[in-house]
């Protein structure tokens, strides 16, 4: 069976739906980011403060990598996963749902450390997001909005339109 791999920004609950969908249909919850913290026995924070971005990038390619050669599973994956093209071609093994939720929703879900958006959260979510979003709908199969949902609600949506699908 397909995997399914969910890509979007930070905050776009792809954590919590994946975990969530993937026990509705019977499958496996798997999330990079979790993986590279196993593997690099340290936090996402730990990793980009001590080595920087690049070296985490090198371990979430690695950790999808391992992941999408997981069967039956639900791939939940860091926002930045769209960003190398390596990533891309993995993630065409997959059928891949883009999370979407408004830049404002996003400031509003934000909390706990991200990375990326140290300093001024807002303007580096906006700026993160005008050069993310064209490779998030490029990469995409569907796209199913966050907007004022729960993870349930989202999960449930994501749920029935796999139902049609021959995966």
């Amino acid at each position: 069976m397909k995997n399914i791999a969910l890509i979007g920004m930070p905050a776009s609950y792809k954590t919590a739906v994946g975990k969530k969908l993937a026990a509705k249909i019977g499958r496996m919850s798997v999330d990079t980011d979790r993986l590279v913290e196993f593997e690099a026995a340290r936090s996402v924070e730990e990793i980009f403060s001590l080595y920087g971005e690049e070296i985490f990038r090198d371990l979430e390619t690695k950790a999808l990598a391992r992941a999408v050669e997981a069967e039956n599973a639900v791939i939940s994956t860091g926002g930045g996963i769209v960003e190398r093209a390596e990533n891309l071609e993995l993630l065409k093994n997959c059928c891949v749902i883009y999370l979407y939720a408004s830049p404002a929703e996003l400031v509003k879900r934000l909390s706990g450390a991200r990375p990326l958006l140290a300093g001024d959260p807002e303007k580096k979510l906006r700026e993160l997001y005008v050069r993310r979003e064209p490779l998030y709908f490029a990469a995409a199969d569907k796209k199913f909005s966050t907007n004022g949902k729960t993870s349930d609600a989202v999960a449930q949506e994501i749920s029935r339109f796999l139902s049609r699908l021959p995966l």
